[in-house]
């Protein structure tokens, strides 16, 4: 049930910055694959952890997988491994 993902990314991770032009969700997803993303729930809870896979329903397994506070600054649960179901 993700809302949206938000990517922990600075500017210059891929060369350039992700947000000046759009991108295919999935081609983005690919290239994060072992980096840190935070994903934010429908229910607006955050999750962050290290993203381990995806599918095509956006379905994701994160690693090292904490739920933050609602400003994402401090860890409120850790919980190691998290799948994530997504949106049909």
């Amino acid at each position: 049930m993700i809302l949206s993902v938000v990517l922990d990314l600075n500017i210059g991770d891929f060369g350039t910055n992700l947000m000046e032009r759009p991108q295919q969700p999935m081609k983005v997803l690919q290239k994060m694959v072992g980096k840190h993303v935070t994903v934010k729930l429908k229910n607006n809870r955050v999750l962050r952890g290290v993203l381990v896979n995806y599918d095509d329903c956006m379905n994701l397994i994160l690693d090292e997988g904490e739920e933050m506070d609602q400003k994402g600054e401090n860890v409120v649960v850790k919980y190691g491994r998290l799948v994530i179901r997504g949106t049909h």
